[in-house]
């Protein structure tokens, strides 16, 4: 599916002196591509200057904005699993990232296009709910998720389509996101192919083999290097990967610290924890911790489980929220190593998986402490991604002493971190904060302002399109020029 984009009205107005052209919002459907629909971007457009709504000459209201003619830039997101995974719920800390940073520059003015692949758990005609702003190209892959023959089949098609769509119009740049360092050939490899300027965004760090899976071997340091070096500039989660990619031989000139961005007015903390748990229909009196992430041993689930069971002892109506990646059907029907550990423990009656969740902010408001009991970090982002939002609505936070993590859970401040695997120490820190309402909520409020003074959406989307148009600038001295 291809959705069309930002239109030109065939209109200039100057302000300030300054050609503008001016763009609509409205759009319709022809040949199978949606046309944006104003009705779905109410009220103004962070960084471009909003016009009334007018009616065009079909009598269709249009909502037009100010853009500086020549500044629009024409961007390529390279990102896989970006499909809709039911609903208007997309899965995976960078996933998300990515989605919601391309989208505030498509609401800037800038051209986007996106090649990504199907979710796992996408519906048939709903693969792309979400996704309206973007020209979106999504390539079915044959192969198993993260097999050799998946990676290699990623490659070939996403590079070829990036190609193909060129022809149609040079791109100012490509961007693309990964935790493992190898798609950053792909961003390299696509940007040499059509000479255009490529950003790559690493999630994680640069960590020693320790397995024989495909994307664990191909993550070699010496093999990582060849894939980072391979893109023009490396945008990075935190300074702890920032370390790491200095540590395997990528200049420091090519290195950028390009933080996530946390949607402050979705994660606003507005609605109240009473309210969340009626939507969500929870029962008992609580506490609740909440837990996000898939159901692989480095999450940390069982040592989790036997932490908690030693908190039951305290408050028996404990409840785990569980956010999982994947539906709550399969969550129930299928075999996991966890779920045997949890009825181990005896908490069948305090898990309250919630599935793949819609509403993240109403699940987040629904706990009292967000918990992250991380073994390792390898692959999935050097923090997670959910304890910055989980932070951004108040919560605070007890998560593992791995990788990045310290750099947002200031222990003592703004939550408290432990020892990995240690279920003693972790039961502990939850017990601290869960036996100390005044603590958990100054920690809370801590929390709170620590992200929104660092990592508000808007300051991150600005930093990515000043970084984009300064790649943009270095390969054509020309773009953004107006010619009087």
């Amino acid at each position: 599916m291809s959705t069309r984009k930002w239109q030109k009205t065939g209109t200039t107005i100057e302000t300030e002196g300054i050609p503008h052209d001016l763009v609509s919002l409205g759009g319709t459907e022809k040949d199978g591509c949606r046309g944006r629909d104003s009705s779905r971007h109410p009220g103004r457009v962070e960084g471009l200057a909003a016009i009334p709504t007018c009616r065009d000459s079909t009598g269709s209201a249009r909502r037009l904005f100010v853009l500086p003619r020549g500044e629009e830039m024409r961007v390529c997101v390279i990102c896989p699993g970006l499909g809709n995974a039911g609903g208007k719920a997309f899965v995976g800390g960078h996933e998300n990232n990515a989605v919601r940073i391309a989208k505030s520059l498509a609401e800037r003015g800038h051209e986007t296009t996106v090649v990504t692949t199907p979710h796992l758990h996408s519906r048939p005609g709903d693969a792309h709910t979400g996704l309206e702003w973007a020209e979106v190209h999504s390539l079915r892959i044959p192969g198993t998720y993260a097999s050799l023959r998946y990676g290699l089949g990623w490659m070939t098609k996403a590079v070829g389509e990036v190609k193909r769509l060129s022809r149609f119009g040079r791109f100012d740049v490509i961007h693309g996101h990964s935790g493992y360092p190898m798609p950053a050939l792909i961003t390299g490899l696509a940007g040499r192919r059509t000479a255009t300027p490529s950003l790559h965004t690493l999630y994680c760090p640069i960590l020693p083999v320790k397995g024989w899976r495909p994307y664990q071997v191909l993550s070699h340091s010496a093999l990582a290097r060849m894939y980072l070096n391979s893109v023009t500039c490396l945008g990075v989660l935190s300074r702890n990967t920032l370390q790491s990619v200095k540590g395997i031989g990528v200049p420091a000139s090519k290195v950028r610290l390009t933080p996530p961005g946390i949607d402050l007015t979705r994660f606003s903390g507005a609605i109240s924890a009473e309210e969340a748990r009626r939507r969500l229909g929870l029962r008992g009196t609580g506490p609740f911790v909440l837990a996000v992430g898939d159901l692989t041993p480095r999450r940390g689930l069982s040592v989790l489980s036997a932490a908690l069971k030693t908190v039951k002892e305290s408050f028996p109506e404990i409840r785990l929220l569980l956010a999982v990646n994947m539906p709550l059907e399969a969550y129930a029907g299928g075999t996991f190593e966890v779920k045997t550990r949890f009825h181990q423990d005896g908490l069948d009656a305090n898990v309250v998986p919630l599935g793949i969740v819609q509403d993240m902010p109403a699940a987040m408001a629904a706990c009292d402490v967000m918990v992250a009991p991380y073994i390792t970090i390898e692959g999935i982002a050097d923090y997670p991604i959910s304890i910055l939002e989980a932070m951004a609505m108040g919560r605070p936070a007890v998560a593992s002493a791995v990788g990045g993590i310290p750099e947002i859970v200031l222990s003592g401040k703004t939550g408290s971190l432990v020892p990995p695997g240690d279920a003693r120490e972790l039961a502990g820190a939850l017990l601290g904060l869960l036996q100390d309402k005044s603590r958990m909520a100054s920690m809370g409020e801590a929390g709170k302002q620590f992200v929104r003074s660092g990592f508000g959406l808007d300051a991150r989307a600005s930093e990515a399109e000043e970084l984009y148009a300064t790649l943009a600038r270095e390969r054509n001295p020309g773009f953004g020029h107006v010619n009087p």
